[in-house]
């Protein structure tokens, strides 16, 4: 969890760490990349987030996806 924490400190270095997910969340993961962007989107010890204006809203399903506006 020490390493996943301090990955932002390898913005730049051509290093990458990610969390292992199951199919299923990485599925809802990129479905929400494509529909708010990476910057936008970010999953942190197993949870989906997204930053909507100053809002961080966790995606537990795909009906998240669909009721949250953009």
């Amino acid at each position: 969890m020490k390493l996943l924490r301090n990955r932002k400190l390898l913005k730049g270095s051509g290093i990458i760490l990610t969390e292992d997910m199951s199919p299923a969340r990485y599925n809802l993961y990129q479905k929400a990349v494509q529909k708010w962007g990476k910057q936008k989107t970010w999953f942190y010890n197993g949870e989906i987030w997204v930053k909507l204006r100053e809002n961080k809203l966790q995606i537990k399903t795909e009906e998240d996806l669909n009721n949250m506006a953009q």
